[in-house]
């Protein structure tokens, strides 16, 4: 009933790409969906599969190269002793798969639509910046917004990279939009080497950017930019690995907080003035609250079918 695969057929491992080892007992039925999918058709079908007893629908599923196709997708309610223990799906495909999305891999490896988190810190130090000191340099602006988005990608990227070759995102075993990352490198298709030095290079035009900054408003950016970049970097990557420690939720508001506002604020006005700093510490995040998707899915056929059940 967690939703993690404990019966994995030899054509489901042809289907969808994915070893019997990669999934059994370790592997949510949510990754044969995509992502889109997760928090409405899983439920959904769920729901159907125990209301009615059955559920069957054509939906999108999803291989591990992350080619696309369309199937036929039925699910059951698997009783035992009158007591439901688990879901039994099936899947009998409908169209070939679709191209590896190498493209859309990598948009997915820099986790793009995060960026909120690093632009309104930096929109909230400008603001403050102007009504304080009525200070605002449009140059300088967007340059903090680019340095802040550059180091955030670099450090969305690094933090992937870290996790996959500590394993720590093979543990993550439900899929939501806050929990195990990107997760594009486990299935296979983009280099690891390629994704960590694009994501060292994020990083290194962001410190740039900041060195330049430094070098035009002075030496208190500098050190407040250096402890950005550490703890960016230090979320998961060695040897620190703050989240690792349960210092995770503290790190990422130091870093959208007062790292982020203080130091858009210091570039424009030269000065770190007492309201900016309260300011800055109200506007950290809090934590992020993580639900976990009790999804399982799959799907069924009539002629060849590939099945797959969870408990």
């Amino acid at each position: 009933m967690n939703g993690i695969v404990q019966q994995y057929s030899a054509d489901a491992e042809t289907l969808f790409g994915w070893t019997r080892d990669d999934v059994i007992g370790k592997m949510s039925i949510a990754w044969f969906h995509v992502p889109k999918n997760i928090p409405t058709l899983v439920p959904r079908l769920l729901r159907e599969a125990i209301e009615k007893g059955k559920f069957e629908e054509e939906v999108t599923l999803m291989r591990k190269d992350g080619a696309t196709f369309q199937a036929v997708l039925t699910v059951r309610p698997v009783l035992r002793d009158g007591r439901q223990v688990g879901f039994m799906g099936m899947t009998k495909p409908l169209t070939p798969p679709t191209g590896v999305p190498v493209r859309k891999l990598w948009f997915q490896a820099l986790r793009a639509p995060f960026l909120i988190a690093s632009v309104i810190p930096v929109l909230v130090g400008a603001l403050a910046a102007w009504t304080i000191r009525s200070a605002f340099d449009p140059s300088f602006f967007v340059l903090c917004l680019l340095g802040a988005m550059s180091i955030h990608l670099g450090a969305n990227m690094a933090n992937d990279a870290w996790d996959y070759r500590s394993g720590n995102d093979l543990a993550v075993r439900h899929l939501n939009p806050f929990a195990g990352g990107g997760r594009v490198l486990l299935r296979g298709v983009l280099s690891t080497q390629a994704h960590l030095a694009v994501s060292l290079a994020f990083l290194a035009a962001g410190s740039l950017i900041g060195l330049y900054l430094v070098a035009q408003v002075g030496l208190p950016l500098f050190v407040l930019g250096l402890f950005g970049v550490a703890i960016a970097y230090s979320y998961v990557g060695p040897p620190f690995r703050l989240a690792h420690h349960g210092l995770g939720e503290i790190a990422v508001a130091l870093e959208f907080g007062p790292v982020t506002v203080l130091g858009t604020y210091f570039v424009l006005a030269r000065a770190f003035d007492p309201p900016t700093i309260v300011l800055s510490g109200w506007r950290s995040p809090t934590p992020t609250s993580v639900h976990r998707f009790a999804s399982l899915t799959m799907g069924s056929g009539k002629s060849r079918s590939h099945s797959s059940s969870v408990p």
